[in-house]
């Protein structure tokens, strides 16, 4: 990243939008949003706030692989 002039990267709001629907999709009819489920997982709307919905070894085979087309670099500011 240094010698690209890089500071860092940030998921693109299309990358964004589809994790997030997946997401709304993989909890749908779970415990984490329904019958009446109150927890600091819940927004004001009722749609959950968990980062992973899923078991822990399907997290790590999915971030395993740096995708940078899924990404926004962010560039350095002049020192």
């Amino acid at each position: 990243m240094r010698a690209q002039g890089v500071d860092g990267v940030e998921p693109s709001p299309q990358a964004q939008g589809e994790y997030i629907s997946w997401l709304y999709r993989r909890t749908e009819g779970t415990v984490w949003v329904a019958g009446g489920c109150r927890s600091w997982y819940l927004d004001r709307t009722g749609r959950s706030s968990a980062v992973w919905p899923d078991f822990t070894w399907r997290y790590r085979r999915r971030v395993a692989r740096f995708r940078p087309q899924e990404y926004v670099t962010l560039a350095q500011e002049s020192r």
